[in-house]
């Protein structure tokens, strides 16, 4: 059967969801696909430099840490965490260990890290022989990274 704009509107299942007036052309279809691909994200604040220094401790991204909160936040949200009714472990807990073992181990063997320095934001003192010298970088001064 093919589909028509009075198929798609007279469909009950796309007027109780309140999509039948968009759903009801191809246009429609494209526009709310783009509406949930293009959504704006919020950037993160910078960081103060107290945020800056305090991350020296940290000890980098732990996979079972991260699963283990997972794991955890998924018991609160009522998904059962506990073996399988035969008593077998529980499959799920597996992978969800695994999945995010890949995840870190993708971001620190691959991620790239930019850093810029933006002009006028280093200082520097040193000596010459016409005597002491002393500036600013004028201009932006570029690095890298790597993500642990």
């Amino acid at each position: 059967m093919a589909t028509t704009k009075e198929s798609f509107s007279n469909n009950p299942s796309n007027a109780s969801n309140g999509l039948g007036s968009s759903l009801s052309t191809i246009g429609g279809v494209i526009n709310l696909l783009k509406g949930i691909i293009n959504t704006p994200k919020t950037p993160l604040p910078p960081l103060t430099t107290t945020e800056l220094l305090g991350s020296l401790r940290f000890s980098g991204l732990s996979p079972i840490e991260i699963a283990t909160s997972i794991i955890s936040r998924k018991a609160s949200a009522g998904i059962p965490t506990g073996p399988l009714p035969n008593g077998e472990d529980n499959i799920d807990l597996k992978m969800e260990r695994i999945r995010v073992e890949e995840i870190v181990k993708a971001i620190q063997t691959t991620a790239k890290v930019e850093v810029v320095i933006l002009p006028g934001t280093v200082s520097f003192v040193g000596a010459s022989p016409a005597g002491p010298v002393k500036g600013v970088n004028d201009l932006p001064v570029k690095g890298y990274g790597v993500v642990r």
